[in-house]
């Protein structure tokens, strides 16, 4: 039964008739030929999900969790992931602290596009880096192409999960010995990027626990495939 699953998976076009399919077999999978819990969860997100073509692109500040979050939920998904700020660091064998020292934010913004426009790919879970989606040329693509996921932390969290880490981050490093000078900085630039962060496909809160987060992004991914 499973390599039916899969064969749905990626071969069933998206449209309005093959949703209702695609619902039905989930029905299916929670009835008694599926007995085992697991198996049901995971064939039912398989279905539910799997049959989307689009990406699906984590937005949202520093510190948000783009990385690990779209990490559990793309093992959950049974999706490729990539975190757009590590295969940067590989594709040009530099840091990103680095590449920002080397060629400043501009520069980095340069090569950033450019590896957005040469990855994006269907069914995947693409993390990025907090300013890409502010940037219109990626958003564009990445509205068009994917599914944008905003996860969207209050400044007191964003504050307190990025205070420790300030020294590991180039555009908030000067910030390391002043927590209050940090807190204004996330503030303002969130004034700038809000706008943008708030046209992704849907929002979710990024506040609470990863396990919490990864189950709220499923369910409005069921709603948002309905």
């Amino acid at each position: 039964m499973k390599e039916i699953f899969f064969e749905l998976r990626f071969n069933l076009p998206n449209s309005p008739e093959n949703n209702r399919i695609i619902h039905f077999l989930v029905s299916c999978a929670k009835t008694d030929l599926l007995r085992n819990l697991e198996i049901e969860k995971s064939f039912s997100e398989l279905i539910t999900f799997g049959f989307m073509k689009k990406a699906i692109f984590l937005v949202g500040f520093m510190g948000a969790g783009k990385s690990t979050i779209g990490f559990e939920l793309a093992k959950r998904l049974e999706l490729p992931f990539k975190d757009s700020d590590l295969e940067i660091e590989k594709q040009n064998g530099l840091s990103i602290s680095a590449l920002f020292a080397k060629y400043g934010e501009t520069g980095f913004r340069v090569l950033e596009q450019a590896w957005i426009i040469e990855n994006i790919q269907p069914a995947a879970v693409v993390a990025l880096g907090g300013g890409a989606f502010s940037v219109k040329e990626n958003k564009r693509q990445i509205l068009e192409q994917g599914t944008v996921i905003y996860l969207k932390a209050s400044i007191a969290t964003l504050t307190q999960r990025l205070w420790e880490h300030a020294n590991d981050r180039p555009l908030i490093k000067k910030y390391e010995s002043n927590q209050k000078e940090l807190e204004d900085y996330i503030r303002n630039t969130l004034k700038v990027r809000q706008s943008d962060y708030e046209s992704a496909t849907f929002t979710v809160d990024a506040n609470v626990s990863v396990e919490e987060t990864v189950a709220e992004i499923l369910n409005s991914l069921e709603r948002h495939s309905q």
